[in-house]
């Protein structure tokens, strides 16, 4: 494949300073000249007082001595103005949120020219930041300041000194926003903001809203599983690589065609003759026909030599797009950017799976904007289920004119090396875009996609259209299309059906077979369920806790399938603070922090100790479901004789309760529970529900608080615990540190509601209810420098979760509240 179109030779700095200069001068001239002009000649758009109907009426009636037109003309001249000044500020806004400047009806060229204007104002204060590059070569250094501070390069990069003119030798880090982005873990990151805003919104003694359908269950319980996968991570560590190493050769970011990653190595798929700067080394071409060579892989073989980063930012390559996996494991992400316009082949129920997936990713991850035409599923999720960059457009007319648009956007960036000056000031150029559809574009459609996607910085995944090839069986082998296929664009085509019933997708240009990255309808329902529930801000009140500790109740414990547990009399000796251990006999489980048993015949091992927790969680289980749950996946249950070769076991681990019995119960009708364990999260739930404010509650709620070790069950990854589960405990946690904090301040004990809230905190560090906690505390005791110290942690907590970096309004205006003159003249000390 050979290198993309380019623009054309860029315009020289003088040019670019000249044309930037006159911009600058053009808008100050409309924005404070024409007001001024107005001003002097026409006077003030506000009339002293607003005319009577009969004034008016009689004023159109005779005849116009001139005064009228003048009158027009001066309020359609403060008009003009008004759309331009509001032009100006909405672009700004737009840019400064990187987010595409909504068009306002009428006033289109208006908005073009401010678009215009500031571009090349941006581009004239970005040059005064770049490094001068030598022939175009050098990558400049602006990122630095864009990105923060970078860390020294690595060893395994060049140490040569770049050419005159380039960049300093101080690397600065190009963090890549796409680390973990593949569809799973875009997914999972777009949740974990979403509820860390429900969590925002939690009253004390509520519960967020949480998908209860089975479906939605399952299938974030799928999407961690598949996030564990220790190739992403490797995706994230490439990148990284390549943009540091690109800057220490000098080099400009290359057309890149592909990333594959395995466990082992990653490899960049470029055309020839653009090598990879070191440490990747060439390893094999890949093609077929008469694209033999048309790509050469260059490989980072040892995970260590990988650059690791820090705050993540912006990546030079945000056309990657994960399209499947290859038969070695690994995971293909094509540049849909180099590629330009891909057409998928093949059963219109797969394309529209292979679609599905390519669109959520691209919307959950990296630094693009994301055009979607034919997505019913999607289009009820509105922000900020999904980003603002992801915009949903009723046809592919619309589309091809939002592209039109961008590309002339580009055009006025005037560059012949758009991917480097956007890695390096994303300010100063459109942020790279994406369209996805799922109807197929007529000919003439198409060939306006081909010609339009042929510009850097544009790109388009569709399928065929209706008039390419009519055979769509999986196993048939599509004639090429009538249209002729562009340099620049790739082919996905279905070619074969696996043994197992899994589709294949061929990269038909040169050869390449792998398994596609797709989602069923079914997926795709859960997927927006997800979604869609996370931005439910209502809460709930939380369920009672379990009757089971009780003493009226004790008798009733195995008709009812509970695990035992001590009465409450003994429920404080048992929370004291790091006490492992209860009376002679005692088995105690403990999963408010990471998992211990304490008490048993002879330690467990993980699988056994995994048994023992799912009981624990889930009360009681059948055999089957003892058999999916200890599978290491749902689609591979545990064998039958092996869970009965499991319990017995683990009961021998376990040893007998006092009155010789077992303490893994058999029901009858092959249901197995726990007896006479006792667990920590029984004993916190009965001393966490206490409704007095006296003495005896802050003692009961010490003692649940004392029984908190950290982030519930926070060293096992199992795959079956479901989020409900932990986020219902931490809750429980937080409340309990709040209110506990809270009665210690009402008591005037500022240093015991400080102590009490970073309690909290160690088991979730983004609770805001326990940061203003602990602010109001620490000015309680007159420490207003703690004050600060507190806002400073809460924000570096929240910065990578919240959906705008920012904290709960009532946290700012609490923290703006006691470091106000007034508040820091008066604390209140104990």
């Amino acid at each position: 494949m050979t290198s993309r179109r380019q623009l054309g030779p860029g315009p020289g700095p003088d040019r670019v300073a000249l044309r930037a200069a006159g911009s600058a001068v053009l808008l100050a001239a409309v924005l404070l000249g024409l007001p001024l002009t107005l001003l002097w000649m026409a006077g003030s758009p506000i009339p002293q007082r607003l005319p009577a109907w009969p004034d008016v009426h009689a004023a159109l009636l005779r005849p116009d001595d001139g005064s009228l037109l003048l009158g027009v003309i001066k309020y359609i001249g403060w008009l003009s103005w008004l759309c331009f000044a509001g032009s100006v500020i909405l672009e700004l806004a737009a840019r400064l949120l990187r987010r595409p400047a909504p068009l306002l009806p009428g006033i289109s060229g208006i908005q073009r020219l401010a678009t215009r204007l500031l571009t090349s104002i941006s581009l004239l204060i970005t040059s005064a930041h770049l490094t001068p590059a030598t022939s175009g070569n050098a990558l400049p250094v602006a990122a630095s300041t864009y990105l923060g501070s970078p860390p020294p390069a690595p060893a395994s990069a060049p140490t040569q000194p770049p050419s005159s003119g380039s960049a300093p030798a101080t690397v600065p880090v190009l963090s890549i926003t796409f680390a973990g982005g593949m569809l799973a873990g875009g997914i999972l990151a777009t949740l974990t903001r979403l509820r860390h805003r429900q969590r925002q919104h939690r009253q004390p003694g509520h519960r967020i809203a949480l998908p209860a359908a089975p479906e939605a269950v399952r299938e974030e319980r799928r999407l961690h599983r598949l996030a564990a996968d220790t190739v992403p991570p490797r995706i994230h560590q490439a990148l990284n690589t390549f943009a540091t190493a690109l800057h220490a050769a000098g080099r400009p970011v290359p057309d890149v065609l592909a990333l594959h990653v395995t466990a082992d190595a990653a490899e960049l798929w470029l055309p020839p003759p653009a090598p990879a700067p070191s440490p990747f080394v060439a390893v094999a071409s890949l093609g077929h026909g008469s694209q033999a060579d048309a790509i050469v892989r260059w490989r980072l073989p040892q995970p260590d030599a990988a650059v690791s980063t820090g705050r993540p930012g912006l990546t030079p390559l945000p056309g990657l797009l994960t399209i499947g996996r290859t038969h070695h494991g690994g995971h293909l992400l094509i540049d849909t950017e180099t590629l330009g316009l891909i057409t998928c082949h093949g059963p219109a129920d797969l394309i529209n799976e292979v679609l599905h997936a390519a669109a959520i990713e691209a919307a959950t991850t990296g630094s693009r904007e994301v055009l979607l035409v034919g997505f019913p599923h999607l289009t009820a999720l509105a922000p900020p289920a999904l980003p603002e960059a992801a915009r949903h457009l009723p046809s592919l007319d619309a589309a091809l004119e939002a592209l039109t648009r961008r590309r002339e956007e580009i055009h006025q960036i005037h560059t012949d090396d758009l991917r480097t000056r956007r890695a390096h000031a994303p300010l100063a150029c459109p942020a790279f875009t994406l369209l996805i559809s799922t109807i197929p574009p007529t000919p003439d459609e198409e060939q306006r996609l081909a010609a339009i996607t042929t510009s850097p910085g544009l790109a388009a995944l569709i399928p065929c259209p209706p008039s390419i090839g009519a055979d769509h069986s999986p196993s048939a082998r599509l004639p090429d299309p009538a249209i002729p296929l562009h340099p620049q664009r790739a082919r996905l085509e279905t070619v074969a059906i696996t043994p197992a019933g899994e589709f294949q997708l061929r990269l038909h240009t040169y050869g390449i077979t792998l398994h596609p990255q797709r989602l069923t309808t079914g997926q795709i329902t859960a997927i927006t369920t997800l979604l869609a529930t996370a931005t439910d801000l209502a809460s709930t009140p939380a369920d009672p806790p379990p009757a089971a500790l009780s003493p009226a109740h004790n008798g009733h414990r195995a008709q009812r399938g509970t695990r035992s547990a001590s009465p409450p009399a003994s429920a404080r000796s048992a929370a004291e603070p790091h006490r492992q251990h209860g009376p002679a006999g005692t088995v105690r489980l403990c999963l408010l922090g990471p998992v211990e048993l304490h008490g048993t015949a002879s330690p467990l091992r993980p699988k056994h100790l995994e048994l023992v927790v799912l009981l624990a969680v889930h009360g009681k289980l059948h055999r089957d479901q003892l058999r999916t749950f200890l599978g290491p996946d749902p689609d591979h249950p545990k064998p039958a004789d092996q869970v009965r070769q499991l319990i017995s076991r683990t009961r021998g681990q376990l040893g007998p309760t006092p009155d010789g019995t077992d303490r893994i119960l058999h029901d009858g009708h092959s249901i197995y529970r726990l007896d006479e364990i006792e667990v920590d999260w029984d004993h916190f739930q009965h001393l966490a529900t206490t409704r007095r404010r006296d003495a005896t509650a802050v003692d009961d709620l010490t003692a649940a608080l004392n029984l908190v070790r950290g982030r519930p069950i926070a060293d096992r990854d199992y795959w079956w615990l479901d989020p409900q589960i932990t986020e219902t405990m931490t809750a429980a946690i937080i409340d309990t540190a709040h209110q506990l904090a809270t009665l210690h301040l009402e008591a005037a004990e500022p240093g015991a509601a400080a102590t009490t809230a970073r309690r909290g905190l160690a088991t979730d560090p983004t609770a805001e209810q326990l940061w203003r906690v602990l602010m109001s505390a620490e000015h309680a005791a007159g420490n207003i420098t703690a004050v600060h110290h507190a806002w400073q942690s809460c924000l570096a907590q929240i910065a990578d979760i919240a959906m705008d970096g920012e904290p709960h309004p009532a946290t700012t205006r609490l923290y703006r509240r006691l470091t106000s003159p007034s508040a820091a003249r008066t604390p209140r000390r104990s």
